[in-house]
């Protein structure tokens, strides 16, 4: 198969994916569905503040080095401006989800999980169609199915 169908065969497979479990996350947080307890809500918060915790670091630190690593581009001041002010709003972030009550910091972390794996590698895979490099682009957006349907099978 030619690599730009095996790719665009990727991503159906990969929106249709991220629809079913950004839906089944959806629906816990609105409490239409309880399940049998995969991971307390404890756990899969440490897994998701780890996770974002490395990339804010690469953001922050070395933020070049990430992008040129996911995707066919020349890194210019802006991004550099940009990726660092995202790093600053995700240890912020991070700080409130684990400093808050479990109450609280559960649906926080399950709708910051949603909205920043959708906005990031789901987006640049599927909306923006960003020029990103595979395979290395392939773990993030995994991340953005693994992690939230870890969320959607909390206690």
């Amino acid at each position: 198969m030619p690599p730009k169908k095996a790719a665009a065969k990727t991503n159906k497979v990969l929106l249709a994916l991220a629809l079913v479990v950004y839906s089944l996350a959806i629906a816990k947080l609105a409490g239409v569905y309880t399940v049998a307890s995969l991971i307390p809500k404890e756990m899969f918060i440490n897994i998701f503040v780890t996770t974002i915790a490395i990339y804010a670091f690469q953001f922050l630190v070395v933020p070049t080095m990430l992008m040129e690593q996911h995707f066919e581009m020349k890194v210019n001041a802006m991004h550099l401006f940009l990726a660092r002010g995202s790093a600053a709003s995700m240890f912020a972030a991070m700080y409130a989800v684990l400093h808050l009550p479990m109450t609280q910091a559960y649906p926080l972390s399950m709708i910051w999980c949603m909205s920043l794996f959708g906005m990031y590698p789901l987006n640049a895979a599927l909306v923006s169609k960003l020029p990103a490099k595979y395979p290395m682009h392939y773990m993030p957006e995994a991340l953005s199915l693994i992690i939230p349907t870890l969320g959607a099978l909390t206690i």
